[in-house]
């Protein structure tokens, strides 16, 4: 980390990924000790003690390290399969969660600045690769739970149904890290950081149209539809309150990136970026995949007279209606957030066919 003032940032990049890849070939030879003290190192870059720039590669390097033990983007390395998966498995029980709070921590630590500042500082890149980071590790397959076992997921008790999944056009990941996970994710003020973080700057450079499309604005929605679609085990046995009330605070931040429709319509067809819009038609399909067509309805009428149902048809209306003026073979925001809305209206469709088929 001695070179992190370097502006050689895409040779920085790869030297985090080759760390990555040696601290993974001698990943379980190393001893609990000698990690704890490797990765104190980490945190205490990460925390930022020493400066922005090493904050940075501290927080690439540990992007680098999940990318290498996530199986689906790890290397070879002539390996056998057997042992990448015992390095997962590690990661996934002991760090993974760790990672993640190392990352709020992070991005709380630059926090004030952004949203104080009137211009972009050197902060925004900090914050940009934690939210990155977080993204990356709720997007990790989760398999294990924290005793050691592979984690039981039963699609139906679980709000996921499989029979749909295939006819959708629009990728929506489900998250399940575990019980383990409830302090981190739903029972802290993370959402709530998250929400009023990128509320805040959208506020201040609502008149930059560029804004929307920045970065740092892009991984902070990304976040946000991500944490849209947390199920499983991670919710306690409250018949889904706390859940519900964590889909609440989540589409009160989503509201305004799509209601009114007709008016965030117009903005988009005079110039201004549909990705907010587009964005917040995926956290619909998110929130829709995770919860009962009455729970989906019902949130939104405590923050309008209206339910959620009825702001989808909505949406629906204003997007085909923005389709049918500019009938053109040029794919815009529109044919994407068409396609995103139909999956969300199928999505609801299969709940209901499967609680009459329960019934």
């Amino acid at each position: 980390m001695q070179h992190a003032n370097s502006s050689e940032g895409y040779v920085l990049s790869k030297v985090s990924s080759v760390a990555a890849q040696l601290m993974k070939r001698g990943w379980l030879e190393f001893t609990p000790a000698e990690k704890e003290v490797f990765f104190y190192q980490i945190n205490q870059a990460i925390l930022g003690s020493r400066g922005l720039d090493v904050q940075f590669i501290g927080v690439n390097f540990l992007e680098s390290l999940v990318s290498e033990f996530s199986p689906s983007t790890s290397s070879a390395m002539g390996l056998p399969r057997e042992f990448h998966e015992n390095c997962r498995k590690s990661l996934e029980q002991n760090f993974l969660k760790t990672f993640y709070q190392w990352a709020q921590d992070a991005a709380l630590s630059v926090t004030n600045k952004i949203i104080e500042s009137h211009s972009s500082v050197p902060e925004v890149k900090v914050c940009n690769a934690t939210l990155r980071l977080m993204h990356q590790i709720l997007n990790w397959e989760f398999r294990y739970s924290k005793g050691g076992t592979r984690a039981s997921i039963n699609v139906f008790s679980d709000g996921i149904r499989p029979d749909n999944a295939l006819s959708r056009k629009t990728e929506c990941v489900i998250v399940q890290p575990g019980a383990s996970w409830c302090d981190v994710l739903l029972s802290s003020s993370h959402v709530g950081w998250l929400i009023n973080l990128y509320s805040s700057v959208r506020q201040k450079f609502d008149l930059e149209g560029y804004w929307l499309d920045c970065p740092v604005a892009v991984s902070a929605r990304k976040l946000i539809v991500q944490l849209c679609s947390l199920a499983g085990e991670i919710s306690p046995s409250d018949n889904g309150q706390m859940q519900e009330q964590h889909l609440l605070l989540l589409l009160s931040g989503v509201l305004p990136w799509i209601d009114p429709p007709d008016v965030i319509s117009k903005e988009i067809e005079e110039g201004r970026s549909g990705s907010e819009m587009i964005d917040g038609c995926r956290a619909l399909l998110s929130i829709g995949t995770v919860t009962t067509p009455v729970v989906f309805d019902k949130l939104l009428r405590s923050l309008r007279p209206f339910g959620t149902l009825t702001l989808l048809s909505m949406l629906m209306g204003e997007v085909v209606k923005v389709l049918m003026a500019n009938s053109t073979d040029e794919e815009t925001w529109s044919y994407e957030a068409r396609d995103i809305l139909l999956d969300t209206w199928t999505t609801l469709l299969a709940w209901a066919l499967f609680d009459q088929r329960l019934g």
